[in-house]
């Protein structure tokens, strides 16, 4: 955020000066500590990952996708076979670097259904993965002046039920497709350990600290839309993806979105 503020010179700008500075300096601070609130994930101790939405109008054909988001780089695979049957697959890997990163493996089978120019897609799945986390600063709940260091690890199991439609607009040699995914979560976060430094931005220089080391189990709903451009074998991806925890963190009642763009190849 950038702050334009116009200056006049003359006696009164001279007085009023050391006032307009610590106004701005506090407002620089909250406006510092808002945006931390933003761009800091409320479930911090795990990434949705985006929603797998591959496109089948028959047996034997094959999607790969690699994806870019805020958080990194992952990728997924997906098989048609007979039957209308479906598989898939993704991957995200460690960072490098990264305060708040995560791995994670997916697996997920179903049926798929295609008419005309729209399609629609059923998968089951689990997941397996760990998250790291180490001195990343965020807001706690709707209180920007309440700032927490969050250092955990945990490793987890998640289990998902997830549907998908989408519509060729253009079904030509050039391809223009949109689409919306839903996705259920049951994660099992079984080895969890979190230690948060809280402390207030305003008032006295208090700190206070909370360690948690039980079991995290918590439901979670995935709500995408997406769109691909491009030619048969080659298209631009991307999906927005919106996470509501069920009951996990009742401060919260929606999680940023999670915004990715990728390459799709088919085969």
């Amino acid at each position: 955020m950038t702050l334009n503020g116009r200056h006049t010179t003359g006696h009164w700008n001279l007085l009023c000066r050391s006032d307009h500075f610590n106004s701005l300096d506090k407002f620089l601070k909250s406006a510092y500590f808002f945006a931390l609130l933003l761009l800091s994930s409320c479930t911090s101790n795990y990434f949705a990952d985006p929603i797998v939405t591959p496109i089948f109008s028959a047996p034997w054909q094959g999607e790969i996708q690699g994806n870019i988001d805020v958080h990194k780089l992952s990728l997924e695979g997906a098989y048609s076979l007979p039957l209308n049957l479906a598989i898939a697959a993704s991957r995200e890997s460690w960072g490098s670097g990264l305060a708040n990163d995560q791995e994670m493996t997916s697996f997920a089978a179903g049926r798929f259904w295609y008419w005309g120019s729209s399609s629609a897609l059923v998968l089951a799945g689990f997941g397996f993965g760990s998250h790291r986390i180490s001195n990343a600063l965020t807001s706690t709940g709707y209180n920007a002046a309440q700032v927490e260091s969050l250092t955990g690890i945990n490793d987890f199991r998640r289990y998902f039920l997830q549907f998908s439609v989408s519509r060729d607009v253009f079904p030509g040699p050039f391809k223009f497709s949109v689409g919306a995914a839903a996705r259920v979560n049951f994660l099992d976060q079984f080895r969890f350990y979190e230690s948060a430094v809280q402390w207030y931005t305003i008032g006295p220089p208090d700190s206070n600290l909370v360690v948690t080391s039980s079991p995290h189990r918590s439901w979670q709903l995935d709500l995408a839309g997406f769109i691909s451009a491009g030619f048969e074998y080659v298209q631009i991806y991307g999906q927005l993806n919106l996470q509501l925890p069920f009951a996990d963190n009742p401060d919260y009642p929606l999680d940023i979105p999670l915004a990715s763009a990728g390459v799709r190849f088919s085969f």
